[in-house]
């Protein structure tokens, strides 16, 4: 049996939420309202997705969805992550901000 994670992904827009949402498609993506009338989202994704999409695939999305939009900062919270997989995450995740800032 494969284990389920859910990423959870803060975002500051109506509009954002809405473009990551499409861009999650396959990782049964859903959107909750946090503040209101501010209007912050959550938008929560589960791997495996639909085809078997892997959490990795999931963050690369949320990644490329980032630097289209130009988004200073996004928060991102994984559960149900095995400890090794989610260290292996945080560290691909920490060399591709330094090449992003490098560049």
């Amino acid at each position: 049996m494969t284990a389920t994670t859910t990423l959870e992904i803060d975002v500051q827009s109506r509009w954002d939420a809405v473009q990551l949402l499409e861009r999650l498609a396959p990782y049964h993506p859903h959107l909750v309202q946090l503040d209101f009338p501010e209007g912050r989202w959550l938008v929560r994704a589960q791997t495996p997705g639909t085809h078997g999409e892997t959490v990795t695939t999931a963050v690369d999305a949320i990644e490329e969805w980032h630097r289209e939009r130009g988004i200073a900062s996004v928060g991102v919270c994984l559960t149900g992550v095995r400890p090794l997989m989610e260290a292996e995450l945080r560290r691909a995740l920490r060399t591709r901000h330094r090449r992003v800032a490098e560049s």
